[in-house]
């Protein structure tokens, strides 16, 4: 979705450069800009990595290490989140549950094998982003406590800047050309 959407920046932006003239171009291309740096945030960035020893959130500014060790329950409610031991929650972005008559529409097969004892939640469902981060999640956080381990990764949180700037910069670009009326 992403990609698609980079495509359309891009074409309205050839299409303006070919059809009109320089002030008009300058514009388009610094609107453009300002509107692909937001399809990078919410579309492109948000990621997760699940490994062995713990999970790595790619959230839009922010990007977040965590250990098993310090994760007590994972789970998903509007979106797949972790609560740790501190009491801090976690929310992946990338993992959005569904709305809330999705679980009406789970079919027994979809959830054979998965040793679900209960009734499952919307945004549990395998279906979903969510449910595959949640399960996937609670497998790997289940092999970590009965291995009784405690080498996982360490807690570390990374603050992205970098596309804030980009914005920054952008939008008094735009306060620039709207004062000189270009």
């Amino acid at each position: 979705m992403a990609y698609i959407s980079y495509l359309l920046v891009i074409g309205y932006n050839l299409q303006t450069v070919l059809a009109s003239g320089l002030r008009a171009s300058i514009t388009t291309i610094t609107w453009s800009a300002l509107i692909a740096a937001g399809i990078y945030l919410l579309l492109h960035k948000p990621s997760v990595e699940i490994f062995d020893e713990g999970v790595r959130i790619h959230n839009p500014f922010t990007t977040v290490t965590v250990g098993w060790q310090h994760v007590d329950v994972v789970e998903a409610k509007y979106s797949a989140f972790l609560q740790l031991n501190s009491g801090e929650k976690i929310t992946i972005w990338s993992a959005q549950a569904p709305g809330r008559y999705h679980s009406r529409t789970v079919h027994s097969s979809e959830v054979k094998g998965l040793n679900l004892t209960s009734i499952i939640r919307p945004g549990e469902s395998p279906r979903t982003d969510s449910g595959v981060v949640t399960y996937l999640c609670r497998t790997r956080l289940k092999s970590f406590r009965d291995a009784s381990r405690d080498d996982g990764l360490q807690f570390s949180v990374r603050r992205d800047s970098t596309v804030i700037a980009i914005g920054i910069c952008n939008l008094l670009l735009i306060a620039v050309l709207y004062i000189l009326h270009i």
